[in-house]
């Protein structure tokens, strides 16, 4: 397998999603701002990221390993059968328990929220519930799909789902508000998505059986699935604090958090989450092969494009944060204090971004050589450290200081991953550190050219003048990098994985 290519393929992918996903979220952001009601909005989808990334992830992260170990399709198809059978039955069970205590499940999440707008969110709760099943479920064929390089299908779906999204949401807003419509949208949307995967899953073999259910066939997929669980848990009580801690504060404090944060994941999906994907069945492979140098080789190769690409969009997000802002969301009920908001917690979420591509691939690494209690702990340590910082900062600098607490503990819990690797054989060496210096320092040029040609105008008209300032910095980078790694990269790009 050709890592570059198929990274490339889900990259692409992967942006045409992310600039949907930003429609979706431009049509928020013009009708609601950053109000009350987006408040209750970015609330009620809590409810489907804990779905799709805390157990549709471990299930998928789970699943990919024993599925890897056994090229048997009947033995391959009883696990898959059994486990989204009683993934299915427990993720609706969960959801009957969240309708049940609804009400002390916004009182967890938002315990200051003013009391219209927490009935509000309790509404489009209750109505994206079926959407949350469906997106943990879609999450799980994806990573399937991925394994059996179906890259195209495995891939596409989240586009399919955020043009529904914003097709429905078009057609309702003449009848019903823009929250409203985005959960109809989202139901519909998973749905749709989740049924074209099985479909070409039943292609190559995968079918539900419901006469074959045996916890045989699931035990080694949801007790890897439990741990792998917790630490996802765990990661997402980072976006749970910004709520209960954010909720307190000045009213839009929670959407200009969200809105920032959705920033970042563009280039995190783009970049980390499309190299993650295509490399963790082949470390998954290697490693239940016994293939260590090659996976060793892999890993570096996957940090070191990781650490290439990320830190040059960070440096951006904090120079043009506003630039940024104004031209993806500056528009409608989304006026000059919406602006300001967002920006500055965007300035604050930057640095996340390297943290967060980091940890992406080490965790990657630990589910690959089966080591999902890794993760679990340094997240554990790290969210303490987080809500510690985000209570002492959010005093000092309000919401921005929750952002700011979140990238340091980011950090923290990237470089603690670091160290741990020395533990399972992989270690940075010397001469690596030696030629890692000719990157910082053409990385401080980047810095610098950056901020001075902000201060240029090559044309009147704002827009197009972003553009040019943004493609300019951006190939100057490139043509620098691909003057320091010229012979690596163009070995790089010929070389062949074999399975």
């Amino acid at each position: 397998m050709k890592i570059i290519k198929h990274t490339v393929i889900v990259a692409i992918i992967a942006l045409l999603s992310r600039v949907i996903g930003f429609l979706r979220e431009a049509i928020i952001a013009n009708q609601l701002g950053v109000s009350g009601s987006a408040d209750a909005v970015y609330l009620a989808l809590t409810v489907p990221n804990i779905f799709q990334f805390v157990i549709g992830a471990a299930v998928a992260n789970s699943i990919i390993p024993v599925l890897a170990k056994n090229k048997k399709t009947t033995a391959n198809n009883k696990v898959f059968s059994n486990v989204i059978i009683f993934m299915t039955i427990f993720i609706s069970i969960l959801c009957g328990i969240i309708l049940l205590f609804l009400d002390e499940f916004l009182l967890i999440i938002a315990p200051d929220l003013p009391v219209a707008t927490r009935g509000f969110a309790k509404e489009i709760i209750i109505i994206v519930l079926p959407a949350s099943v469906f997106i943990a479920i879609s999450s799980v064929f994806r990573q399937i799909l991925q394994m059996e390089e179906k890259v195209l299908m495995a891939n596409i779906g989240q586009i399919t789902m955020n043009a529904i999204v914003i097709l429905i949401m078009i057609i309702l807003a003449p009848t019903i508000s823009g929250a409203y419509s985005l959960m109809y949208g989202m139901i519909i949307g998973s749905f749709i998505t989740m049924f074209t995967q099985y479909i070409y899953l039943r292609k190559n073999e995968y079918r539900l059986v419901f006469n074959e259910l045996s916890v045989m066939h699931t035990k080694e997929v949801f007790y890897n699935a439990g741990t792998v669980m917790i630490g996802l848990f765990l990661n997402q009580l980072y976006t749970i604090t910004n709520r209960i801690l954010a909720s307190g504060l000045q009213e839009g404090s929670i959407a200009a958090l969200s809105y920032s944060e959705k920033v970042i994941q563009l280039p995190l999906g783009v970049l980390a989450q499309s190299l993650g994907m295509v490399i963790y069945p082949i470390l998954a492979k290697y490693a239940s092969s016994g293939k260590n140098k090659e996976l060793n080789k892999l890993l570096i190769s996957s940090l070191k494009l990781v650490l290439l690409s990320s830190l040059p969009i960070s440096i951006l997000l904090i120079i043009y944060s506003d630039s940024i802002i104004i031209i993806l969301f500056g528009r409608g009920a989304f006026d000059q204090n919406a602006i300001y908001m967002t920006s500055l917690a965007l300035k604050m979420f930057s640095l996340m971004l390297v943290a967060q591509s980091l940890i992406l691939i080490f965790t990657r690494f630990y589910y690959a050589i089966q080591k999902p209690k890794v993760p679990v702990y340094s997240i554990a340590l790290t969210v303490i450290i987080n809500i510690i910082l985000s209570i002492y900062f959010k005093n000092i600098y309000s919401f921005s200081g929750i952002a700011l607490a979140n990238t340091i503990s980011m950090l923290f819990n990237a470089l603690y991953m670091l160290l741990i690797m020395k533990k399972y054989g992989i270690s940075i060496s010397y001469s690596s550190i030696i030629e890692g210096s000719k990157y910082f320092i053409n990385l401080l040029v980047f810095l610098l050219y950056a901020i001075y040609i902000k201060r240029l105008i090559f044309i009147d008209v704002f827009y197009f003048d972003f553009i040019i300032k943004i493609l300019f910095v951006i190939c100057l980078y490139i043509l620098s990098i691909l003057f320091l790694e010229r012979k690596v990269i163009k070995k790089y790009f010929n070389r062949k994985f074999n399975e």
